[in-house]
């Protein structure tokens, strides 16, 4: 007896005793099952009864009735496996079946174990066909929403199929290209560059990948293809899918950057040209700087050196490394200590700006004592600048006066 969770059959066929004996003998193998006599009863069973997984039709039900014809009404509606029973084998009742989608053709005299294997059969052709189908649909929806184009051209250049990104680009549907030759769509060069294209797919074994432009009613776009040779099931050559991304705005981008690439090289090589006229220019500073006949210091606001030229270094008698981040007023002789602070206070006083706009240099009469010891009067002529960094520092000149009648002379006018 069938349980609860068999399979359910519904048994078309006219001789009501046949009926009954199939039916104990597939209840005996687990199958539920419904018996209708004649046609319009089998399709009410179909409407009634959603339950019903198989049909086992009966190809002659007398009364002029035949089982392919209530077959293809009940397919019409009802997505069902149907296998065919008949007492005939004669080609020409084989071939009725044929024209129905069914799943098999069994003769009434067979065992119950040869029903049985066709039913299941007949059962996993159907879950084949289901999946097969689903696997199909899924393929479509991506292939018809896509985010890139995908046209299968057949090998002389007609559209088979084309996806709706695809046919979008040339403000269509895909309908409006199938069947239509890439001349009636394209330019003829870029029609002719397409069927070239075409013709080397078909003869490479590996998809290539190549970039082409093209005239679409809203002007010129680039495409980056990937074209790919298609065969059926005994290799022979079906056609060529070519999968084409939009890369226009990518090429804008790149001429863009190309334009913007050439200015900055010229920027850049004026930049080096500039730079190799400062560094010039400060070769040559720093050579008039350092063979100067006189002593160059630049202090800092604290009165500290941080540079000196090699006049400055042979007049205090001090290697210019040791000179460096001393304090100057370390070779001030203590009785001028106060002036030198008033004169550099004064200095600093004033922005660096100003100075520079005026370059009026300040004076400054002192007795300057070396590092050996030796004392000499001197005049300071300082400035206050600003240096790399806009930092206020003051640039000095120190010069050794000959005699103290001159020191006394200049100094009537010193700070």
């Amino acid at each position: 007896m069938a349980d609860g969770n068999a399979r359910m059959i519904l048994l078309v066929e006219d001789e009501v005793i046949i009926a009954m004996s199939t039916k104990a003998q597939l209840e005996q193998y687990g199958y539920a099952v419904v018996i209708a006599t004649k046609g319009d009863q089998a399709i009410a069973a179909i409407e009634n009864q959603p339950d019903i997984q198989l049909v086992l039709m009966d190809i002659n039900l007398g009364a002029d009735e035949d089982g392919t014809e209530i077959a293809a009404q009940i397919l019409k509606d009802h997505d069902l496996p149907v296998l065919f029973l008949s007492a005939h084998t004669e080609p020409e009742v084989v071939e009725r079946t044929e024209k129905i989608t069914s799943y098999g053709y069994v003769v009434k005299n067979s065992s119950i174990a040869v029903l049985d294997a066709s039913i299941k059969m007949a059962f996993k052709l159907f879950a084949a066909k289901r999946a097969l189908t689903a696997s199909e649909q899924r393929r479509r929806l991506l292939h018809d929403n896509a985010g890139v184009g995908i046209v299968y051209y057949s090998p002389d250049g007609r559209v088979i199929s084309c996806n709706r990104r695809a046919a979008e680009r040339f403000q269509g549907d895909p309908d409006d290209f199938t069947g239509r030759s890439i001349d009636e769509v394209l330019p003829p060069d870029h029609a002719d560059a397409l069927r070239r294209r075409i013709k080397t797919a078909t003869r490479n074994d590996e998809a290539f990948v190549f970039e082409d432009q093209v005239q679409s009613p809203s002007g010129v776009m680039w495409l980056l293809n990937n074209a790919v040779r298609m065969t059926d099931a005994t290799n022979a050559i079906t056609g060529v899918q070519i999968v084409s991304q939009d890369i226009t705005s990518l090429k804008n981008t790149e001429e863009s950057l190309k334009t913007h690439q050439l200015e900055l090289e010229t920027q850049n090589a004026e930049l080096l040209r500039q730079k190799i006229e400062l560094e010039a220019m400060t070769a040559k500073y720093v050579t008039l700087y350092n063979t100067a006949p006189v002593s160059y210091f630049t202090l800092n606001e604290s009165g500290v050196i941080v540079e000196a030229n090699c006049m400055a270094e042979a007049q205090l008698a001090v290697d210019r490394g040791s000179l460096i981040h001393r304090p100057f007023s370390d070779f001030i002789q203590p009785e001028d200590q106060d002036r030198f602070y008033l004169y550099r206070r004064n200095l600093f006083l004033s922005p660096a700006e100003v100075a520079c706009e005026h370059l009026q240099p300040q004076m400054c009469h002192l007795q300057i004592r070396r590092s050996d010891g030796a004392v000499f009067p001197a005049i300071l002529k300082a400035a206050l600048i600003q240096d790399h960094c806009g930092e206020s520092v003051c640039r000095v000149v120190a010069v050794e006066l000959i005699n103290d009648h001159g020191l006394e002379h200049k100094g009537a006018g010193g700070v």
